[in-house]
């Protein structure tokens, strides 16, 4: 049984028009229909609500729904994939920076050999950081 059918199911049981399950979960009617329709899902929170406030266990209410579970277990994939992409062009995009600070400093910057040399070595520092914790990601 899909999760469509199980929501069809409780909704009759309780002796429930779509628009009373509706007002129940803050959706409209035609969000229930489509649920039921397979259409669309609930979101986790409302999954939780219909299964705490009708006593069915999310076990009960998702098992069968073989493509609802599959739908999660991709999304779930993709964010996890899209945040460390993100967090590999936030790296990049720091040792870019340094690297031109670094070349500032070097080749444009009017200041003293010895501030050169510190700030030099501060920003080689960032770029190695950033990239060991690029290479780390990959690992």
């Amino acid at each position: 049984m899909t999760l469509g059918n199980n929501i069809i199911k409780i909704r009759k049981d309780n002796n429930m028009s779509q628009e009373e399950f509706a007002e129940v979960f803050n959706v409209t009617r035609q969000t229930i229909s489509n649920w039921e329709n397979s259409k669309s899902y609930p979101d986790i929170q409302t999954l939780i609500k219909i299964s705490d406030n009708f006593n069915i266990s999310l076990d009960v209410l998702l098992k069968e729904d073989i493509e609802l579970v599959k739908n999660i277990d991709v999304k779930v994939k993709e964010t996890d994939k899209y945040k460390k992409i993100l967090k590999i062009m936030i790296y990049i995009l720091a040792i870019l920076i340094s690297v031109f600070c670094l070349v500032t400093i070097i080749f444009i910057a009017k200041i003293t050999v010895k501030w050169k040399i510190v700030l030099t070595v501060v920003a080689l520092s960032w770029i190695i950081t950033f990239l060991s914790k690029i290479l780390n990601r990959f690992n």
